[in-house]
């Protein structure tokens, strides 16, 4: 099984009505459940949903959330195991549902992945809007994968056995992915000719990763709902989504370009970091290039994650294999050591384990079976087939020193530029490039990809919309920004909403001290103005070092501020010191779980009492000086008592602790940007940057909120990315308790991140009736 990125959830699901949404429930089995999700008043429109593969009923169910927010009432359809559907008839479906259908005017569907698969299975008549986000079914005989064939009979009927549809549908797809084009081309588009098709090259599986990161899926879903037009998709954002980076990567580890593949793998992890398959492609890209600590370690990240998926798992194997093998194979595979145009059988294993885990039809699984016959019939040493096919696909012949062809270069100019060479002098030059690695990465570096990337920032947020005038003078300054999560924030809203000629953002997450300085010395001797944190030593020092003429450093804080979750705090294994999975932990969740408490007992300390004898009640003025001081040290100390008197406006402006709201970051980068004379121009217009630190939204517990005199408070844990939305403390208790034990968490394990726990411990023990220590 591959892993399957989640459809994004908007930022902040709809507030219902003062009673909630009403759910009724049209079918409880052994093997479905099907829910009606009512508004009150109910809506005049209703979406059918199917839940994606691997989806838990302890999970919400697919695009409820979204769909009620966007005023739709949704029949929610799900799996109790993973059958794919294949127990449903259509001819049951639609007794259980059309006396529902009935009560409405307009009628949806709406699925990714296997659900995308379900909608233009179930709904081929009568709908007013079918939209289908990378339609896949992995028991299909023709276009499924060998694990689930096995394992589930399919009965459904093949597309072209139907009639043809009339139902109106949208369907997006990758036509790089072999498996979604070669269903969506040679499966669906016979049985939908009237449908729209939407190609959307190395978008990956499902496609609503990259949408999401583009700042489209949003947009178009909730125009498709209201009966508008598709909105005109503009893919030059591209550049700064992960998943984009992460399916480059994957191409050419297909096609053995190991340099560029950890090139555009290292660029997918500083994008997203907490994409889960970026880590997955780096463990394959590091075993196929013999460093197999680096890739033990990527692939232990991911497998706590993910136990059962399929190519990790191949790709654990192939590893074990590699490093048995390793002192025969005369310390090529040792750990650690590239070995990237290696020509040892070991090296062609691990890539063909590695196309073996994500290529799951048939033929191809038989050329990889004919394969690895090959690489185990040479036993007097001499190159075998394999090997010779092997190190021409690996180390084609060299046009320039390091290996890099015009091809490389064209290709390079293409996909990161998007125009061919200006001429050959400047392919000659690129020919010089010590790698082809560092021929990408000096693309990733050029004023112009770079220049291409901010445009798109601003033109892409908002399908459709357009560049104000002014929002990316020539004449104005090169803007640097490093700092943690936040920078990429601060970096947009200047881009759009400054005279300036550029904006860089830079990240440190996962970076090494010497990859940091080497970033930064990069972009030295063009940047006028440099954006950093208060504590980050390594820019003082290349910026005293490399900085042009007449560039200026300001110090900008980081926004840290609990007072709206005072409960939120890291934890992690006493004996691993590994973070827990999901970074962010309930204090008191994470302290009943150590102690043993059954998970109701646990839910039971959600309580004011408990707030208050915690001081939770009472965070709000340590908060505040604990921010005043991050101003202090920097070059914004005058402009904090302006900055919080008008986010205070905002009511709760965080999301989490570390993560605060767009428009908090916007003053405080606009406020610096005055600060460094830059020319401030209008506000970003509502809705038009992507809030890229909302993944994660921490309630705001309701006592506390009434303490803060906020409007309300919830108990709903929203997990954005993950469209995972918990509501209650009873739910939240449950998701933790599983997760720290399928993380392999045992309670005496756990260990809260705190600096002093006693007083926690203490008040705990006392509410929870447990003695005193």
């Amino acid at each position: 099984m591959s892993v399957s990125a989640p459809l994004p959830a908007p930022a902040s699901p709809a507030a219902p009505a003062a009673t909630g949404p009403v759910v009724e429930v049209l079918l409880d089995d052994d093997d479905l459940r099907i829910e009606l999700h009512r508004l009150q008043p109910a809506s005049d429109t209703v979406a059918l949903t199917f839940d994606p593969i691997m989806w838990r009923m302890d999970m919400r169910p697919f695009g409820v959330d979204f769909l009620l927010k966007s005023g739709v009432d949704t029949i929610a359809v799900r799996k109790k195991r993973e059958h794919f559907y294949q127990v449903l008839p259509r001819e049951r479906l639609q007794a259980l549902v059309a006396p529902v259908l009935q009560r409405y005017r307009r009628r949806l569907a709406y699925g990714s992945s296997l659900g995308a698969y379900a909608v233009l299975y179930y709904c081929a008549h009568g709908y007013d809007m079918v939209i289908s986000s990378s339609p896949r079914v992995s028991v299909h005989p023709e276009h499924g994968i060998p694990h689930w064939q096995r394992q589930v009979r399919f009965l459904h009927e093949r597309f072209g056995a139907q009639p043809p549809a009339t139902s109106p549908a949208v369907v997006f797809y990758d036509p790089k992915d072999v498996q979604d084009q070669r269903f969506v081309e040679h499966e669906v588009q016979p049985s939908w000719p009237h449908a729209q098709y939407v190609r959307i090259p190395y978008a990956g599986h499902p496609s609503n990763q990259f949408l999401a990161e583009i700042g489209y899926i949003t947009v178009c879903i909730r125009a498709l709902i209201q009966g508008q037009p598709l909105p005109p998709l503009d893919r030059r954002a591209k550049g700064r989504s992960g998943m984009y980076h992460q399916v480059l990567a994957h191409a050419c580890l297909d096609r053995g370009k190991l340099r560029w593949a950890l090139a555009l793998g290292e660029r997918a992890m500083q994008l997203s970091p907490y994409l889960d398959l970026g880590r997955r492609t780096l463990a394959e890209i590091h075993l196929a290039r013999g460093e197999l600590d680096a890739c033990q370690a990527h692939l232990d990240w991911f497998l706590d994650r993910h136990p059962q998926d399929g190519p990790g798992l191949a790709a654990l194997q192939a590893l074990q294999r590699r490093r048995s093998a390793a002192p025969q194979a005369g310390g090529t595979g040792a750990p650690g050591t590239p070995a990237e145009r290696s020509d040892s059988a070991a090296d062609a294993l691990a890539l063909a384990d590695a196309a073996a885990a994500r290529r799951a039809n048939a033929p191809w699984q038989r050329l990889l079976r004919r394969t690895r016959a090959w690489l185990t019939t040479s036993a007097d040493g001499s190159p075998t087939l394999a090997q010779r096919l092997h190190r021409r696909w690996h180390a084609a012949a060299p046009e320039g020193r390091g290996g890099v062809t015009r091809d490389d270069v064209a290709w390079a100019y293409r996909q990161f530029l998007g125009r061919p060479p200006e001429s050959d002098a400047a392919i000659a030059g690129h020919l010089r490039s010590s790698s082809q690695r560092a021929l990408v990465q000096s693309f990733l570096d050029s004023a112009e990809y770079q220049r291409r990337q901010q445009r798109a920032a601003g033109a892409a947020a908002t399908p459709g919309s357009t560049v104000r005038k002014g929002a990316y003078r020539r004449d104005g300054p090169v803007v640097l920004v490093l700092g943690n999560c936040q920078a990429p924030g601060v970096a947009s809203v200047i881009a759009a909403s400054c005279g300036v000629a550029e904006v860089v953002p830079l990240t440190s997450l996962n970076l090494s001290e010497d990859a940091q300085r080497a970033q930064l010395r990069a972009q030295a001797a063009r940047a006028d103005v440099w954006l950093v944190n208060p504590a980050s030593k390594i820019a003082r020092e290349v910026f005293a070092e490399g900085a042009r003429s007449g560039a200026q450093l300001l110090s900008v804080p980081a926004l840290h501020f609990n007072a709206f979750h005072p409960d939120v705090c890291y934890a992690q294994h006493r004996g691993r010191q590994q973070l827990t999975n999901q970074h962010y932990n309930s204090a008191i969740v994470a302290w009943a779980y150590g102690q043993g408490l059954p998970a109701e007992q646990a839910a039971a300390l959600f309580h004011g009492d408990t707030y208050r004898a915690l001081g939770y009640l009472d965070a709000w003025h340590t908060a505040v000086n604990g921010l005043r001081k991050s101003f202090a040290a920097s070059d914004l100390a005058p402009d904090f008592d302006t900055w919080l008197l008008r986010v205070q406006r905002l009511g709760c402006f965080m999301h989490t602790p570390n993560h605060p709201h767009l428009a908090a970051v916007a003053l405080l980068a606009r406020m610096a940007a005055r600060r460094a004379g830059i020319e401030v121009l209008d506000e970003p217009a509502p809705g038009e940057l992507v809030d890229g630190l909302a993944s994660t939204v921490w309630p705001v517990y309701p006592e506390i909120a009434q303490a803060l005199a906020l409007d309300t408070g919830s108990l709903t844990w929203k997990f954005v990315t993950r469209n995972d939305y918990l509501r209650g403390a009873d739910a939240y208790v449950r998701h933790a308790y599983a997760a720290y034990r399928a993380q392999e968490i045992a309670p005496a394990d756990l260990e809260i991140r705190w600096a002093d726990t006693t007083a926690l411990d203490r008040v705990l023990r006392e509410r929870a009736g447990l003695p005193p220590r």
